[in-house]
């Protein structure tokens, strides 16, 4: 089972594959350990060590998607703090120059 999330900048590469009569999105293939311990070639077929290309590159693409909204979501929360504390400095600095302003007016009044 495995886990998939919406990436929108996920496009399916294209096969490079040469088209046969089988469905190349379902093969598999697997590794055949050789008896002094090394891994040999690729054999296709229905063994245990079975990875599918397809699924392991799907999974692979989730994660780095899940990684990039992990991201995403961190960098929007920093950047909408940064803003609000952007946003109360030059409310601050308006209402100081208000309060500058006024006083000037009650100073030149009086003169």
């Amino acid at each position: 089972m495995a886990l998939l999330f919406y990436c929108p900048m996920y496009k399916p590469a294209e096969q490079t594959v040469t088209e046969t009569t089988r469905d190349t999105s379902e093969e598999s293939f697997s590794v055949q350990p050789k008896l002094d311990g090394t891994v040999g070639g690729f054999h296709t077929g229905n063994q245990t060590a079975v990875v599918s290309l397809v699924s392991s590159e799907r999974l692979k693409l989730s994660k780095m998607c899940a990684k990039l909204a992990v991201v995403r979501a961190l960098m929007q929360e920093r950047l909408t703090a940064a803003a609000e504390e952007i946003f109360a400095l030059v409310e601050r600095t308006i209402a100081e120059f208000e309060e500058e302003l006024c006083r000037s007016k009650e100073e030149n009044q009086r003169k």
